[in-house]
């Protein structure tokens, strides 16, 4: 999501949404501050996405509290983009962190209506790959939930090793909502299908395309179901050949299911190179040792792992936004310290299906 805000239209659906470790918004009335205001708080918040998992900062959106959480409330009124040219922007952040942030951009979103002229500023920040230091308070800053906050000595430390050791980054990819009247719907076509072979004297044949008549009748669901796989990027500048992904759920409701494969919790883990092993093949005239090639995830890969389908259930008709489910990753890496993120599956599958769920 964060990084295809390109039109008006994906300004609106950032409304309702919370701000996050990669989405900051501000209103436009920023960039009417003194240029000391504006590098102070913009600074800090690139600050803080280069040093963490990357992000982007969305100027032209007013924001209200729940709880101690800022959301997006409204697309403002805009700023005008010949006394606030993008570049210019993009120039006194730049300056004004250090060192430079490859790929920094500033990218001006044109509204429309009686804001016609006027434009809203995603400012995309790339995941670093050293420390990055605001310059106006020699601080260095990663990201919260809430906000920007300076990082302690030890993570500094940590953060300038990034260039030479792995990096990694899990992301949800595949996502599709089969809810309970679909595959209500689907079960009821499949059984006219059959009905009208039987009419025909054609032979039914029950297996993976055809489920078990004791499955095709059963009671409707009482359950959405969310499926989605885990992908794994190297964001980092060194090959990865081995790793260990952990992955943990935490949800909203005791009614909420996660099943990967046969298994059912919310705690798993993966190993990516095992069951490599040497096989040894025999045969009349002696014996041949055989190696299964090594599996490697060069910088700027991405893998499915592990290569299979995870599912959610969740209550019928749930709608998306309330469905409250957390996912927490981390990825152990030979001689380097883990990298873990946190991901919003509610917010991932009501950015991304176009599905609406009825309140």
């Amino acid at each position: 999501m964060e990084s295809n805000i390109e039109t008006e239209e994906d300004l609106r659906h950032i409304l309702g949404h919370y701000e996050s470790v990669r989405l900051d918004f501000k209103a436009s009335a920023l960039l009417d501050q003194p240029t000391e205001r504006i590098i102070k708080q913009l600074t800090e918040d690139v600050s803080a996405f280069a040093n963490t998992e990357g992000g982007v900062v969305v100027i032209g959106l007013s924001e209200g509290k729940k709880g101690k959480k800022s959301v997006a409330v409204e697309i403002d009124e805009g700023i005008d983009p010949v006394k606030v040219q993008p570049e210019w922007l993009e120039q006194i952040i730049a300056s004004n962190i250090s060192p430079p942030i490859p790929g920094l951009t500033v990218r001006p979103i044109p509204l429309s209506g009686y804001k016609a002229g006027r434009v809203a500023y995603v400012v995309t920040v790339p995941k670093g790959v050293t420390a990055y230091q605001a310059r106006h308070s020699l601080l260095y800053y990663g990201r919260t939930e809430f906000a920007a906050v300076p990082l302690h000595d030890n993570v500094i430390r940590l953060l300038m090793t990034r260039g030479r050791v792995p990096q990694v980054r899990v992301e949800i990819a595949d996502r599709q909502i089969l809810t309970a009247d679909e595959e209500w719907a689907g079960r009821q076509t499949k059984l006219a299908e059959i009905a009208e072979k039987r009419k025909t004297g054609e032979v039914v044949i029950y297996g993976r395309s055809v489920p078990s008549h004791e499955d095709l009748t059963a009671p409707k669901r009482d359950h959405d179901q969310l499926s989605f796989r885990l992908a794994l990027v190297n964001t980092g500048e060194v090959t990865i050949r081995d790793f260990a992904l952990s992955v943990a759920f935490k949800m909203s409701s005791e009614l909420y299911r996660v099943q990967f494969r046969s298994l059912s919790g919310i705690e798993f883990r993966f190993r990516f190179a095992e069951g490599l092993r040497k096989t040894t093949f025999g045969g009349t005239f002696g014996g041949e040792e055989h190696s299964p090639p090594e599996r490697k995830v060069f910088p700027d890969d991405r893998v499915v792992f592990p290569d299979q389908d995870w599912f959610i259930r969740v209550p019928a008709r749930t709608p998306v936004a309330k469905r409250g489910v957390l996912l927490h990753w981390t990825v152990y890496l030979d001689d380097a310290p883990p990298s873990f993120g946190d991901i919003d599956v509610t917010e991932q599958f009501q950015q991304d299906s176009k599905r609406q769920y009825s309140e």
